[in-house]
């Protein structure tokens, strides 16, 4: 009301507005010190890679393919970021990998870290059942001083031992990194097509569709 009476309302909210702005302004300042730019610029590209990171491929696909098709200037043809004219298709398929590429980190890495954890575990366990067995058998066994002979191979054959565990654990722990790296692709891959037969959904299936496929090759 004061603001439509004489409109010293209206200015009061707006230099109080300029004012809470300046503010804000100083009080980055003052934290990122006499340069703020490169504070905020970091915060920004944080901002931007979580929500690259937690973003719904279901949905983004409906997004992206609807905001491509009301950018075509001709029947099935878009300008591309870079300028060039290019089909929908490509332009859509391209989009949605990087898309699908960033929604799936999270995921794939969540159970790629579960399953070394399991691998490390099952290995530390059977190791060491291993490890007290052995000793369980050479106190039964009785050894006195003049085995040395056989002492020392035993240690020789307890060093190849470790040594055998050490490398399989790590064969099959790059293995499977190899393999969750390869499912990740192949589900950006699939979501990106799925994406240019069915937006949504084929996304959807696609994803599913590419990691299974990759999980039953490298299994």
């Amino acid at each position: 009301t004061t603001a439509i009476g004489d409109g010293r309302g209206l200015l009061l909210d707006g230099n109080n507005g300029a004012i809470d702005a300046a503010t804000t302004t100083t009080s980055h300042s003052s934290r990122g010190g006499h340069n703020g730019n490169p504070s905020s610029l970091t915060h920004e590209q944080a901002i931007t890679v979580m929500d690259k990171l937690t973003r719904d491929p279901f949905q983004a696909s409906l997004r992206t393919s609807q905001v491509l098709h009301n950018e075509e200037h001709s029947p099935g043809m878009v300008i591309a970021s870079s300028g060039t004219e290019t089909p929908t298709s490509r332009e859509l398929t391209k989009r949605m990998f990087s898309t699908c590429l960033w929604a799936n980190v999270i995921p794939f890495l969540a159970e790629l870290t579960v399953q070394q954890l399991v691998l490390v575990y099952s290995y530390w366990v059977y190791y060491a059942a291993k490890k007290r067995r052995q000793t369980e058998r050479e106190g039964m066994e009785g050894w006195d001083n003049e085995d040395s002979v056989g002492e020392t191979q035993c240690e020789e054959d307890d060093a190849t031992s470790e040594s055998a565990y050490a490398l399989a654990l790590m064969f099959r722990s790059s293995r499977l990194t190899i393999a969750r790296s390869m499912s990740w692709i192949a589900a950006s891959a699939g979501g990106a097509i799925g994406c240019v037969v069915y937006p949504g959904w084929g996304t959807v299936f696609g994803i599913q569709i590419g990691d299974t496929l990759v999980g039953a090759l490298t299994d």
